[in-house]
């Protein structure tokens, strides 16, 4: 998986997949996987970076959705309005590209923008702006598969695929809160 995702990022090309059912399903959830083993490793990067080098990036924007709404609302946030929204604006348009120059240049410039959005999640980067890529770096990471089945499967699949995510990793912080678990 992780060699077929690398090899399109090395030369991203605007070409669908031609796969049965039980091949879209099997490369979703081999997708998913990957997406969140990736997303957990580069939180543990950044949660050790800041430690290490004594960074503080203040609040981050999912701490202040949980204290400021609903649980209700955060999923709904997250896992619906989030990836729709997103999936509209980054990656949508890549199909416009037919030229495979251009594409190329549009799949790359998709991922950076999905990846320099995120950094608006963190309250504080003054003085440290050198740890942008270290601090969107799942974010970078999840726009190249968010792009790799955009544009293999289609769009639905894409949003589905950023849905799953985004409640695979939120689905903890749900349960701590809907159970009223101290999570300090």
């Amino acid at each position: 998986m992780i060699a077929a995702v690398w090899g399109f990022l090395q030369h991203p090309t605007n070409e669908k997949l031609e796969a049965t059912s039980e091949e879209r399903n099997t490369l979703f959830v081999r997708l998913l996987g990957t997406m969140v083993f990736l997303s957990i490793l580069f939180g543990l990067l950044i949660g050790s970076f800041s430690e290490l080098f004594d960074l503080d990036f203040g609040d981050h924007a999912v701490d202040e959705l949980f204290k400021n709404y609903s649980l209700f609302t955060v999923l709904l946030l997250a896992v619906v309005l989030a990836p729709i929204l997103e999936e509209l604006l980054f990656r949508a348009p890549l199909t416009i590209f037919k030229n495979p120059a251009h594409f190329k240049y549009a799949y790359y410039v998709s991922i950076l923008l999905f990846g320099v959005i995120h950094i608006s999640n963190y309250s504080t980067i003054e003085g440290q702006y050198w740890a942008i890529p270290i601090l969107v770096s799942p974010q970078l990471s999840a726009g190249v598969f968010l792009g790799y089945i955009r544009i293999k499967l289609g769009l639905f699949w894409s949003i589905l695929l950023h849905a799953a995510h985004n409640l695979v990793l939120t689905a903890p912080l749900l349960v701590y809160l809907f159970l009223e678990i101290p999570l300090e």
